[in-house]
């Protein structure tokens, strides 16, 4: 499961929150501060991701840190797409046998 750390506005300073909690890992008094700190927590717990959200509510950056299953498949799907190497042939579709 990938763990999301968020930072996000707390009143005149920024708090770097592990979601599904309640209590922020850490409240620093600069963002840049509390984004490379998130940053950092975040490369340490991969695979995770990182949300800078800015101090309006929105959602500033949005980054995943890692690899995961989901993450894999994509990557695999997209390597299907890629035209054959040079000098090797599709296999031959299965014809359906009519009963």
């Amino acid at each position: 499961m990938r763990a999301v750390y968020k930072v996000m506005a707390d009143g005149d300073r920024w708090a770097i929150k592990l979601e599904g909690t309640y209590t922020p890992v850490a409240i620093l008094d600069r963002k840049n501060d509390a984004v490379k700190a998130a940053r950092d927590m975040a490369e340490r717990d991969i695979p995770s991701r990182l949300v800078v959200i800015d101090g309006r509510g929105k959602v500033e950056s949005d980054k995943l840190l890692g690899t995961d299953q989901l993450e894999r498949d994509v990557q695999g799907m997209r390597a299907m797409e890629e035209p054959m190497p040079e000098g090797l042939k599709p296999m031959p579709e299965m014809e359906d046998e009519e009963t």
